[in-house]
């Protein structure tokens, strides 16, 4: 492409239309130049559609991030291709197995087993309302967006946990207070 930005173009076609008098050779820079300006247009835009494929590229093959200049190509699949070369490529070199999909395994592989004496799991609480909050969470942050940004999680659910989670604050509030008032020795603090 002749010119690198918009104003580029701009200035060119005003340099060459300063000198022309003549109304038909006016018209003529005019149509070149909006021809121009729908070929800069369509030139951009591909530009961008190519950077989206190869930024996609690197989410689904990280390795080939290490080198951008092997990942070529002008349609989705060939850019896609090269990074999976490119990533496989650098993957052999290394020796490290492709990634399972399970996170956990994809540690232990990396890094080998853990030295503590724990089980490796998130100890699942007991009480129902802790139980509640936990799921409660989850659900809100794995819960799709309506046009408005609502969240499609039942109000009911809602005011169960807000409820909740506000009594416990209220109480860690009021132990604080009861402790900073009274010292230590608070009913309120000890449970007594």
């Amino acid at each position: 492409m002749k010119w690198k930005t918009l104003e580029e173009l701009e200035r060119d076609f005003a340099d060459q239309a300063k000198g022309v008098e003549d109304a038909g050779q006016l018209a003529d820079l005019r149509v070149a130049k909006a021809e121009a300006r729908a070929e800069f247009a369509t030139h951009q835009a591909l530009g961008r559609e190519r950077q989206a494929w190869v930024r996609e590229a690197f989410v689904e093959f990280p390795l080939a991030k290490e080198f951008p200049e092997l990942v070529t190509g002008d349609t989705e699949e060939a850019v896609k291709a090269s990074a999976r070369s490119a990533h496989d490529r650098l993957q052999g070199l290394r020796g490290t197995p492709p990634p399972s999909g399970d996170p956990r395994n994809d540690a232990r592989q990396a890094y080998g087993q853990a030295l503590g004496g724990g089980s490796g799991e998130v100890p699942v609480p007991q009480d129902a309302d802790v139980k509640f909050t936990l799921d409660f969470a989850e659900k809100w942050n794995a819960a799709t967006r309506g046009i408005y940004g609502s969240r499609d999680v039942p109000v009911s659910e809602v005011d169960k946990y807000v409820r909740i989670r506000g009594a416990e604050h209220l109480a860690e509030r009021l132990k604080e207070v009861a402790r900073v008032k009274y010292g230590g020795n608070s009913p309120m603090v000890t449970g007594r």
